[in-house]
């Protein structure tokens, strides 16, 4: 019964957080007279990613680096597939044309370098410094499409514009101090169960926890669409997938005293289903800079034939385990080939 408290009421924190984090995102872009998405690629995938960047280095310095790599191969997933299809089978997404150039792109590079990366089961010091290189590289183009124009006065520069912008970073800290607060004790009892369940700890990241860790994206970007704020929605899911590959297993890898260890099945399959995810966006960006009903019912749907997969192959491990070509065969080209199908429909924008 406690257990069924505190969840209830993490999930109320959620919603709270997720308002004050989106008011305040809000606030920040216009007295830094910056756009929406830039905010919603950088302060918002911060503040909601701290869960996977808390579980990340908390397993990997308890020695399950395994729990690590799952949480962030598996949030990733669950991002694309299941946030982007929930919330495109509701209401259709608009895209803005720096995510269809620039972002999805970026998300699509750093999901196969994380395959590159992983093809030795390990993750070293050096790895994690390639990808912090990466994480610094794209912040700096993030601020060159953040600079004003030379003809827009800086708000900073007026009295109203700091007052604005500090309320914004108030929002956001405690917008984002709540979602992580709440997700956190989230994935205490997700971790609680799947322990009790007897599962391996790379599959405990991959789901439970995965999901856990990804629900303060999930509430931030449901408040976003309900506040007409596509920019900001769509923004945090690629930001955050973005974030948790260059940046979390970035950290994890450089301060992880043996660096993160990498299981065979999750090289073999999950890294690859992570990779058509984030593959299977750029089409549907394209056609139309709109994710319809449709798209998002080829994204849920192949987010429940993953669960179910992942469910099965949790019964039967011993004796199915999961390979490259099964990776292919039966879900990334499959998915894929109707995301193509589908976005093909509306012409290419």
């Amino acid at each position: 019964m406690t257990l069924v408290v505190l969840v209830v009421g993490a999930l109320a924190l959620f919603v709270i957080g997720a308002k004050a984090l989106l008011v305040g995102a809000s606030a920040l872009a216009h007295a830094l007279r910056v756009s929406q998405l830039v905010i919603g690629l950088t302060v918002i995938p911060f503040a909601t990613s701290t869960p996977e960047l808390i579980v990340s280095i908390d397993g990997a310095w308890a020695g399950q680096s395994e729990l690590a790599i799952g949480n962030i191969v598996g949030t990733n997933t669950f991002n694309v597939l299941f946030i982007l299809g929930f919330l495109a089978l509701i209401a259709r997404l608009p895209v803005s044309s720096s995510v269809v150039r620039k972002e999805v792109p970026i998300m699509i590079g750093a999901s196969f370098l994380t395959w590159v990366l992983t093809c030795d089961g390990h993750i070293g010091r050096v790895d994690g410094a390639v990808l912090l290189f990466a994480t610094v590289a794209h912040l700096k183009l993030l601020h060159l499409a953040a600079r004003p124009s030379p003809d827009r006065a800086p708000a900073l520069r007026e009295r109203s514009g700091l007052r604005d912008a500090l309320r914004g970073v108030g929002l956001v800290i405690l917008g984002g101090g709540l979602l992580a607060l709440s997700a956190q004790t989230v994935v205490d009892a997700a971790t609680s169960a799947a322990t009790d369940l007897g599962m391996s700890p790379h599959s405990m990241g991959l789901s439970f926890i995965a999901i856990g860790t990804s629900l303060p994206e999930l509430a931030t970007t449901i408040v976003a669409v309900r506040r007409s704020e596509y920019d900001l929605a769509v923004g945090n899911v690629v930001g955050s997938n973005i974030f948790n590959v260059l940046t979390i297993l970035g950290v994890t890898a450089l301060t992880s005293p043996e660096g993160v260890v990498v299981p065979p099945a999750l090289i073999a399959f999950d890294v690859p289903v992570m990779i058509a995810s984030a593959m299977a966006c750029y089409p549907m960006v394209r056609s139309g800079r709109v994710i319809d009903r449709r798209e998002g019912a080829v994204l849920f749907g192949g987010y429940l034939a993953y669960g179910a997969h992942g469910a099965y192959g949790w019964f039967y491990a011993a004796h199915h385990a999961p390979s490259f070509t099964q990776a292919m065969l039966f879900f990334a080209i499959p998915l894929l080939a109707a995301t193509i199908a589908v976005s093909g429909r509306t012409g290419v924008a």
